[in-house]
């Protein structure tokens, strides 16, 4: 990620939505400005901050809490783009902007209820349960319970009753 482009679109994209056409969301310029330059700063965002840097280096980030900020400020905007992309009717673009944030903040449980949120809204189950599917892959990676956030659990319930029962 280069991060100082990244906040830059992201300034663009809250000056954008400032100047747009408020509250109510519609896909008037504002609105579609605020979306293409959230689009824009996370398609930089190929994967974990600072992936594949050596053994040592960059060792002042554990005391400085730039990957964390990184790490939220990536999943915020992917949140948003979501929300913008499912008020503009598009579920598929939704599902895009999820996996945008997850390619780094895997981890972000508000994301993964997008996902499943999104993939919903498309009105595919195949693709709900594919969605079910990477998200129960994903907890399966915790080492201690809870592997899954009750709050995400629950979303599973509501819009896939049958879900457990796959994957007992």
């Amino acid at each position: 990620v280069d991060w100082q482009v990244f906040c830059a679109l992201i300034a663009r994209a809250v000056q954008a939505a400032e100047d747009g056409p408020g509250p109510a969301r519609s896909v008037l310029a504002g609105g579609q400005a605020e979306e293409a330059f959230l689009a824009q700063a996370l398609n930089l965002v190929s994967g974990p901050f600072l992936a594949g840097r050596e053994p040592g280096r960059y060792a002042w980030l554990a005391s400085d809490g730039l990957e964390y900020e990184v790490e939220a400020w990536v999943a915020d905007a992917a949140h948003r783009l979501g929300l913008l992309r499912l008020a503009d009717g598009d579920p598929h673009g939704a599902i895009e902007a999820a996996h945008m944030g997850l390619r780094l903040a895997y981890g972000d449980e508000l994301l993964w209820r997008d996902l499943l949120t999104a993939a919903y809204a498309t009105g595919e189950e195949d693709l709900l349960r594919e969605a079910v599917d990477e998200v129960c892959a994903r907890a399966a990676l915790d080492e201690a319970p809870p592997q899954m956030a009750p709050e995400t659990e629950a979303l599973i319930d509501e819009l896939l009753p049958s879900w457990r029962s796959s994957f007992a």
